[in-house]
C-alpha cells in the first residue's frame, strides 16, 4: 500500500462519525475519530471515515436481505483501497460484499449471534483481536493468522486530577457479561465504618442494588470525573474472553485510579495484580469485598496503585499505540 491510497475506516450504521468529531472538537468525547481509529493517520496512512449502510443484526435471514439490498445492489465499496473495521458489525459485511482488502477487528465471535463470522472472517485480509485468549478461536473457525492489538485508549482525555469529593467506590458497565449482582453484593458487604459511597454507572437492570446509587446515563465527560473522584474502582464480570471491561479498566487506570476486576482470560495483559490493581476470581463476592475493603483502608496504597496504572497506560496501552499497530497490520495486509 502507499502512502498516497486511503484507508477507508467503516463503523456500523449507529455510529454517527461526524457527530462524534463536533463532540470531540468540544472536549465532549475522547478520540476524533470512535476508538481512536483517527490516529492511523499518523503513521503514513491517509484515512476516511464512513458509516456502513446497514449494522450486522445476527439474524442469518435477515442478515442476508439487508446485505442482499444495501450491498450487494449499488454498493459504495465495490472498488478502492483497504477497509478498516473495529469489528465484526461492519467487518462481515464488508468481507461479504466487496473484493476490497477488508481488516477487521474480531469481538464477538464467540457469541451466536455472529455465526456468519466463521464463513466471512478467514477471508478478511487481516484480522485482530483485543484479547490472546480469542486468537484460538479465530484460528478455529479458519482465520489463519490472526493478530493481537493490545486495546487502547486517549490518555489525553481520560487524565489524573487532584482528588475530589465523590463515590468512594464506582462500578461501570453496560454490556451483557457485566456481573452488576456480585459487584452490588460485594460493596453492600463493606463495613458501615467505611463509610462507603457506592456508584454504578450502567443502562442494565441491577434488581435491589441495596446502597448503590444507579446512574443509567453519563456522558464520557462526567463518568471521568466520576473515576477520578473515586477511592477504587471495581468492575465485576461474568466469565468470557474477549476481556469485556477493558475500556472502562484503561479508563480508569489512565486517571490513576486503583482497579479490582474479574480474573478472566487476557484480562492479565491489561493489568498486574498487586502493582496496578487486584484481580478477583469471577463471581468471588467475599474475594472483591475484601479486595474493595483493603483499598479503602489503606489510601496511599490505592494512590500508589494508580499512579503505576496511569504509566502502565501510557507506556502499552494508549490509542496512538492502537493506532501504530493497525497501520502496521494495514500495510502488511494491503
Amino acid at each position: 500500500m502507499s502512502k498516497a491510497e486511503s484507508v477507508e475506516i467503516l463503523y456500523d450504521a449507529r455510529t454517527d462519525v461526524d457527530q462524534w468529531a463536533q463532540r470531540h472538537a468540544e472536549g465532549e468525547v475522547p478520540d476524533r475519530y470512535p476508538y481512536g481509529l483517527d490516529r492511523v493517520a499518523n503513521y503514513g496512512v491517509d484515512v476516511v471515515a464512513r458509516r456502513s449502510p446497514d449494522p450486522l443484526e445476527g439474524i442469518p435471514g435477515r442478515l442476508e436481505r439487508r446485505l442482499s439490498h444495501s450491498w450487494r445492489h449499488g454498493s459504495t465499496f465495490a472498488r478502492g483501497g483497504p477497509l478498516l473495521s473495529w469489528d465484526e458489525r461492519a467487518g462481515i459485511p464488508a468481507v461479504l460484499t466487496t473484493r476490497r482488502p477488508v481488516i477487521t477487528g474480531a469481538i464477538w465471535v464467540n457469541d451466536d449471534p455472529y455465526r456468519l463470522a466463521a464463513f466471512a472472517l478467514p477471508k478478511a485480509a487481516a484480522v485482530w483481536a483485543c484479547s490472546t485468549a480469542q486468537l484460538p478461536a479465530l484460528r478455529g473457525i479458519g482465520v489463519a493468522n490472526p493478530v493481537y492489538v493490545p486495546m487502547g485508549i486517549d490518555a489525553d482525555f481520560f487524565t489524573p486530577q487532584p482528588q475530589t469529593t465523590g463515590a468512594s467506590v464506582l462500578g461501570v458497565g453496560n454490556d451483557k457479561h457485566r456481573d452488576h449482582a456480585t459487584f452490588c453484593a460485594a460493596v453492600n458487604r463493606l463495613a458501615p465504618s467505611l463509610g462507603a459511597h457506592v456508584e454504578l454507572a450502567t443502562r442494565l437492570d441491577v434488581g435491589d442494588p441495596g446502597r448503590v446509587d444507579v446512574i443509567p446515563h453519563l456522558s464520557h465527560a462526567d463518568l471521568r470525573d466520576r473515576y477520578r473522584a473515586a477511592r477504587v474502582v471495581a468492575l465485576a464480570l461474568h466469565p468470557n474472553v474477549h476481556v469485556s471491561g477493558v475500556t472502562a479498566l484503561l479508563e480508569a487506570m489512565a486517571c490513576a485510579r486503583p482497579v479490582v476486576i474479574t480474573d478472566n482470560p487476557g484480562i492479565r495483559e491489561y493489568i498486574e495484580d498487586g502493582v496496578t490493581g487486584f484481580l478477583v476470581p469471577a463471581g468471588d463476592v467475599d474475594a472483591m469485598t475484601a479486595a474493595i475493603e483493603k483499598l479503602l483502608r489503606d489510601p496511599a496504597m490505592g494512590d500508589e496503585m494508580g499512579l503505576r496504572a496511569r504509566k502502565t497506560v501510557e507506556a502499552r496501552f494508549t490509542t496512538e499505540i492502537q493506532a501504530s499497530a493497525l497501520a502496521e497490520l494495514i500495510r502488511t495486509a494491503s
